[in-house]
């Protein structure tokens, strides 16, 4: 990884014998050791569970972490509206400090990032639009990547997926004008990618 460079390793635990494997901290700790800093977990939540288990409580996230090769080099947090003044108004902030601030709102919109949960939308025709990519037994969604790509990678740059899989990443990447490179072992997964990145090219379409 170039210094500045960002990963996003989305992974959940395998239930082995009864009891979860613990890999994705195993995984992030691994990064850690290596030399990469966390520099940020998050949550994926999906609004079901694919596989229920009569042990256990329903499995309706994935953690995803944030690594970096030293400080970013590029970060574009997502904002959600939290208000909207009808006029100039005042309120306060307790700091870190315990100390209270005065805070003075403009009328408008006023926005904050978004938290670090992201709920996403997920199966058959949530996913995705694109019908191919469920051959895939586990695709990304589409709005999972282009919020990611969007975060992280700035206009014109590389994006690296490694285990391209249905080619989700690929796609957001055309969406939002970023270079794609893309590895993948299976060879029928290979052509889906293959198949709706090139569609993504032909049809100039953004994500809804």
């Amino acid at each position: 990884m170039d210094e500045g460079a960002v990963c996003v390793w989305v992974v959940g635990d395998q239930v082995v014998n009864g009891s979860e494997t613990g890999t994705s901290f195993r995984h992030a700790l691994e990064f850690i050791d290596a030399g990469l800093r966390l520099h940020d977990t998050m949550i994926y939540r999906k609004d079901s569970s694919p596989f229920p288990d009569a042990t256990r409580y329903g499995q309706v996230f994935e953690y995803m972490f944030v690594l970096s090769k030293g400080k970013p080099k590029y970060i574009d947090l997502l904002r959600i509206r939290t208000k909207y003044y009808s006029n100039n108004q005042q309120s306060s902030q307790r700091g870190a400090d315990g100390e209270l601030k005065k805070m003075k709102y403009e009328k408008g919109k006023e926005t904050k990032p978004m938290d670090n949960v992201w709920d996403i939308s997920t199966g058959y025709n949530k996913s995705t639009k694109d019908l191919i990519a469920h051959q895939h037994p586990a695709i990304f969604p589409d709005k999972l990547a282009q919020m990611h790509v969007t975060s992280w990678c700035m206009a014109d740059d590389i994006c690296l997926d490694p285990f391209m899989g249905s080619g989700t990443t690929g796609v957001a990447c055309v969406n939002l004008v970023r270079k794609f490179i893309g590895i993948e072992i299976e060879r029928k997964y290979f052509d889906i990618a293959c198949e709706r990145i090139t569609a993504a090219y032909a049809q100039g379409r953004l994500f809804g």
